[in-house]
């Protein structure tokens, strides 16, 4: 079988398979999803967080977890899983940054630990919860989020936490 006749097959296969009319496009030897014919949950997550300003809440209900983190030796998918992540956090500790500006603690707080449930290795914003909790008066929670940043810092990615976050945990003291 020619090489043409096969990829012409594959494309026919998986066209079928995803059973969506002119779902796929293949251009200039690319294959593509046609955004005109789906939804991908990754554009949508984007779209959200590219907005203006910024619509977190709905990026945070459209992130469902690191970009195919079940299948790891997938390492063409690591640069976009570290690009959605990094997108997630940037937006997050802006809209918390704004958040603490307006003096609302409380609102700041629940976007990060929302933030934190599907990323539990964002350092900075287990900073910036720290930070609102030692705002709200709950020095002791501030304590428990400082421990628990350090041990999955130290348990998952074998380091410490940055200089940073240590002089936040000794201002709390």
């Amino acid at each position: 079988m020619s090489r043409k006749h096969l990829s012409t097959a594959i494309l026919y296969r998986l066209r079928k398979l995803l059973d969506v009319d002119n779902g796929l496009v293949l251009a200039e030897g690319k294959l593509s999803f046609n955004p005109t014919a789906v939804w991908l949950d990754t554009w949508a997550f984007e779209s959200a967080l590219d907005a203006d300003p910024p619509r977190v809440n709905a990026g945070l209900s459209l992130y469902r977890g690191h970009f195919l983190s079940l299948e790891s030796a997938m390492t063409w998918a690591l640069p976009l899983r570290d690009r959605l992540q990094a997108k997630l956090a940037r937006c997050v500790l802006a809209e918390g940054q704004r958040r603490e500006e307006r003096g609302d603690f409380a609102a700041a707080r629940a976007l990060y630990e929302r933030a934190l449930e599907l990323n539990n290795l964002a350092e900075a914003i287990y900073r910036r919860l720290m930070v609102c909790q030692r705002e709200l008066g709950d020095p002791a929670g501030a304590l428990t989020t400082y421990r628990r940043c350090r041990e999955l810092l130290s348990i998952v990615l074998n380091r410490k936490p940055a200089a940073e976050t240590e002089a936040l945990r000794a201002s709390l003291n």
